[in-house]
């Protein structure tokens, strides 16, 4: 019998878009499935109420403490890697750093590469109005 490699255990903080949660773990299995391994995700629900009015409010510190909060429960639950897919939580991503629990998969880093290495010219980017101007 054939052993495939054990994937590291994902973290996905969900809730912030609830369509795009459910696409982002449909997404992770299909990968996952592609490869031939069995995807070993956990999710938490962030409150999209909450993020939204303290991104708006410039509360960085207490956003970050938040998330950071979401993340240890993920990595109690046994993730080793995480992400958070959504744009407004960008706002504090410097103070997140600096206290998650987890190595992120950042989304702004990702998007990045993939426009470099479809060498995009021109790209566009639609959000909420703390999302453009963060």
């Amino acid at each position: 019998m054939e052993i495939t490699p054990k994937p590291r255990s994902f973290g996905l903080v969900a809730g912030l878009g609830i369509g795009a949660g459910i696409f982002y773990y449909k997404a992770l299995v299909d990968a996952h499935l592609a490869r031939g391994l069995s995807p070993r995700l956990l999710m938490v629900h962030a409150d999209v109420r909450y993020v939204g009015a303290q991104a708006a409010a410039r509360n960085t510190k207490q956003l970050a403490e938040y998330l950071a909060g979401l993340l240890k429960q993920l990595a109690l639950g046994g993730a080793e890697i995480a992400t958070i897919p959504a744009f407004a939580p960008q706002i504090c991503a410097d103070e997140l750093e600096a206290i998650t629990p987890l190595p992120l998969i950042s989304l702004l880093d990702s998007i990045s590469a993939e426009v470099e290495r479809r060498r995009l010219r021109r790209v566009a980017l639609l959000g909420a109005r703390v999302t453009m101007e963060t």
